[in-house]
């Protein structure tokens, strides 16, 4: 008896360190399909099955099976019972399905035992294992099992919260460039009107001059020179506008997004009377997306342009410099306007906020530039620059391995 007790008190423990075990794993993961392998593993190690279903929540409330292993379960059997978990809030030990009114979700297996994945009374899915003996489970695995549902629920809970995260911070950048976008239109349009014009004025004068081949080639070497510069100004703006997930492994020139940057702000800093000196050295490639590089430039110029034509300013001039140092690479954006208050410095880069009056700003410019550059493995700082203010985008540069 004590010999027993002994080999049934040493099962415990080593199921409880599996499961322990099992737990830390199954936290230490915010990806959904690897949280789905880390339950299957752990559950394997602390009860003994031939089949198991992990079933998740959707979004739109009904269940569906995340991952099964040991064989393909029935659907309808499966979710048939599933919901009967889910309903009931409670675990389900079946001794031998074909003698209950549920139909066994794989040919051969009779034992069952099923829990709610819950986490305070909500429940975000069903854990179900079968075997082909009858009676193959206790209590005892139940309970375990109810404890691994708890456990996976937990970590399914954040896996979900950290997705609805990720979405958010996509969305506040497609806002914070949407607003961009819309302070860009009027010069963009004003550009596009240059090259037009000078394309109908030399198709027409090609026209008239169709007796004289010399001039009609001048003319129309004119228009494709013009529409090449209708097309590379329409080319940066798709290249700003292009999709939220591009990538940001590919190599990118900075110098060459902030030359197609100022190409779509020019009209905008002209309007507004600024006096832009840029400083550029040449510079090796780095790893971007040049969309999103291009935001970050958008964003730190369009604030110097609000810092030098609001109150306070020393003068209207905006520097722009480039240069490399012996892993990075930097682009810095200086103006001469007020300056940034000390206590305002700590909260530059927090979303929404801003001392811009209201209508003016969105506080997210800032916020989602030092995302993207965050994403992209460097560091936007600022620093005072005498009364005026200082931002610096630092890059690592791309190994030549």
């Amino acid at each position: 008896m004590h010999r027993a007790a002994h080999e049934r008190l040493q099962g415990w423990v080593e199921r409880l360190a599996s499961l322990l075990e099992g737990t830390r794993l199954v936290a230490g993961t915010l990806e959904l399909d690897e949280m789905a392998v880390r339950v299957e593993q752990m559950t394997a190690q602390v009860v003994l099955h031939d089949r198991g279903i992990l079933l998740a929540r959707k979004s739109d409330g009904s269940l569906a099976p995340l991952r099964f292993w040991g064989g393909t379960p029935d659907p309808a059997a499966t979710l048939s019972l599933a919901e009967t978990i889910r309903a009931n809030l409670r675990p389900l030990l079946l001794d031998d399905v074909t003698k209950s009114r549920f139909t066994p979700l794989v040919a051969g297996q009779r034992s069952l035992v099923g829990v709610p994945l819950l986490v305070e009374s909500d429940c975000l899915g069903v854990l179900i294992l079968t075997a082909s003996e009858p009676g193959a489970f206790s209590r005892e695995d139940q309970d375990l099992l109810f404890l691994i549902g708890f456990l996976s629920a937990v970590a399914y809970s954040n896996v979900r919260h950290h997705q609805d995260l990720k979405e958010a911070q996509s969305q506040l950048l497609q806002t914070s460039k949407l607003a961009a976008v819309g302070q860009l239109a009027a010069g963009v349009a004003h550009e596009l009107n240059t090259p037009l014009a000078a394309i109908r004025l030399a198709a027409e004068g090609a026209q008239l001059k169709a007796d004289r081949p010399d001039i009609v080639v001048k003319r129309l070497d004119k228009l494709r020179a013009a529409t090449d510069q209708a097309q590379k100004i329409v080319s940066n703006l798709l290249i700003y506008c292009q999709g939220r997930e591009a990538p940001t492994h590919q190599s990118a020139d900075l110098n060459e997004v902030l030359d197609d940057t100022l190409s779509l702000l020019r009209y905008q800093l002209n309007q507004d009377r600024v006096e832009l000196a840029v400083e550029k050295t040449e510079l090796p490639a780095v790893q971007g997306n040049p969309s999103q590089l291009q935001q970050v430039v958008i964003n730190l110029l369009i604030n110097a342009r609000d810092a030098v034509s609001g109150p306070g300013a020393r003068s209207r001039r905006v520097r722009v410099r480039t240069w490399r140092g012996s892993s990075e690479v930097f682009l810095s954006v200086e103006d001469d306007g007020p300056g940034v208050p000390a206590e305002v410095v700590p909260h530059l880069f927090e979303p929404f906020f801003t001392t811009k009056p209201v209508g003016k700003g969105t506080g997210l410019g800032l916020s989602v530039s030092h995302q993207i550059v965050a994403r992209h493995a460097g560091r936007l700082e600022y620093s005072d620059a005498g009364p005026g203010a200082r931002f610096v985008v630092c890059l690592p540069i791309v190994s030549a391995g």
